[in-house]
């Protein structure tokens, strides 16, 4: 029999996050009381995650884990999707703090090769990824990835989800050549498992795209991008994160042919990240540093190095000292200083 919460997570799987919400909202109405009400919060509040409600999905998470009383896949499943809102929200010490407690929890009350531990490896990768723990992060998520392999098979959705954050590190490192292989791998897992419409599917795509442009393969890459852009609004709306990330991919793009196209993208990425973040998460750092270079082409190096000088605020707090975007942003930053005091003394 097909329950409330069943048919919720089928309208995630679908991308109708609307319809998954109000149908988990019914579950938990129904579940007041019972050992199922802790499961429905946290169904709430992976779904508000997907929606960028950090508030609202940290709020109903925290509520799951006060009710989960002694379902310890729900409690540990909640741990994890509350770092997860942690990661996303720019706190990424606090996040990696919960995920290496929840791994230890998970080790101890499900077996050191459980999905939970997995789930909890994955969240500790992608956390390190962010703030530049990179060893760490390949560490976790090979561990993550054997896992998942023996447990779920290697063709399970959750595979594929270990598989993007490889091939993302391995982009953030700058070795293109070695991360195509398992972005790739992570769509064709995922359309042969949810359809080529999914917005996982998607976030694999976008993911893959900027890997194949790094490798010379530009219009390849433009066309997973705009494959992405309708996939994410047609699922979230115009302003979710995923939207935002594409516009900046896409804006990266354009920027070797049309600066004025990549600036026009980079301002509607900012705007779509401060509108759901704030003005200090350190996603805005990239496309910051990014807008700063288009801003400096087209001859404005003054309000470049302020763009420049605002990313390299948000960042110092929030990530190692040797980040890669912090050292391109201070590089860049550096660089007009130095440009300008030429032109000052040649005045």
């Amino acid at each position: 029999m097909t329950t409330l919460l069943d048919q919720a997570l089928d309208r995630r799987e679908a991308g109708d996050l609307d319809g998954a919400l109000a149908l988990a909202r019914r579950a938990q109405a129904r579940a007041a009381g019972s050992g199922g009400f802790a499961e429905a919060l946290l169904v709430q509040g992976r779904l508000h995650l997907d929606r960028a409600e950090l508030a609202e999905a940290e709020r109903t998470l925290l509520h799951a884990l006060r009710t989960s009383g002694g379902d310890t896949v729900v409690h540990l499943h909640a741990r994890n999707a509350l770092g997860d809102v942690h990661r996303a929200g720019g706190r990424y010490e606090e996040a990696a703090a919960l995920f290496r407690e929840t791994v230890a929890l998970a080790e101890t009350e499900r077996g050191p090769d459980s999905v939970e531990v997995a789930e909890a490896l994955n969240g500790l990768g992608v956390t390190g990824k962010y703030s530049g723990d990179f060893a760490t992060a390949e560490a976790v998520y090979l561990r993550a990835l054997a896992i998942l392999e023996r447990t779920l098979g290697a063709e399970h959705p959750d595979v594929a989800g270990v598989q993007h954050n490889l091939g993302g590190l391995a982009h953030a490192r700058g070795d293109y050549a070695a991360a195509e292989g398992p972005a790739r791998r992570a769509v064709e897992i995922r359309e042969r498992a949810l359809g080529p419409g999914h917005p996982d599917v998607a976030a694999d795509r976008a993911a893959l795209a900027p890997i194949l442009d790094a490798l010379d393969r530009p219009q390849e890459a433009e066309s997973l991008l705009r494959q992405s852009l309708a996939a994410f609004e047609q699922c979230y709306g115009p302003g979710h994160p995923e939207v935002a990330v594409t516009l900046h991919n896409l804006a990266a793009i354009a920027q070797r042919r049309d600066p004025a196209e990549a600036e026009s993208l980079y301002r509607r990425a900012i705007a779509s990240k401060e509108d759901h973040f704030g003005p200090d998460h350190p996603d805005l750092a990239v496309s910051l540093n990014n807008l700063a270079l288009v801003r400096n082409e087209r001859g404005d190096d003054g309000e470049a190095l302020e763009l420049l000088e605002r990313a390299i605020g948000i960042l110092v707090p929030a990530v190692d000292s040797c980040h890669p975007t912090l050292d391109a942003c201070r590089d860049n930053a550096e660089r007009l200083r130095t440009a300008r005091a030429r032109t000052e003394m040649a005045g």
